[in-house]
């Protein structure tokens, strides 16, 4: 094909239709993105219940995250630090959680 052809006029409208959908798509993209970032960026609500008290023999503590969607996760450790690592392990920090609760539970 020449490089001075031209396109003929089904084709020109077809590229066009192409261009829009794929600016619509971005777009919406890009929205949906900034939303999740917003959803990400909460604030985390830290909840203590241990009333400063360390586990004793035969306990352990608990750490209760709730995600922003609802979602509840349970990690187990002797120390706060074991329970924090084990949920910075999987998710990587803890943006996103909306609540984190401490209690210490019986083995």
């Amino acid at each position: 094909m020449a490089a001075n052809a031209k396109i003929d006029e089904p084709h020109k409208v077809r590229l066009h239709q192409l261009f829009v959908m794929y600016v619509i798509s971005l777009y919406i993209y890009i929205i949906n993105y900034l939303n999740m970032a917003k959803l990400v960026k909460t604030t985390t609500e830290t909840i203590d219940l241990t009333n400063g008290k360390r586990p004793g023999i035969g306990e352990e503590y608990n750490l209760l995250a709730e995600f922003h969607n609802g979602q509840i996760f349970s990690y187990y450790g002797k120390t706060k630090k074991e329970c924090l690592d084990q949920l910075k392990k999987k998710y990587g920090n803890t943006n996103g959680f909306k609540k984190l609760e401490w209690i210490i539970l019986e083995e």
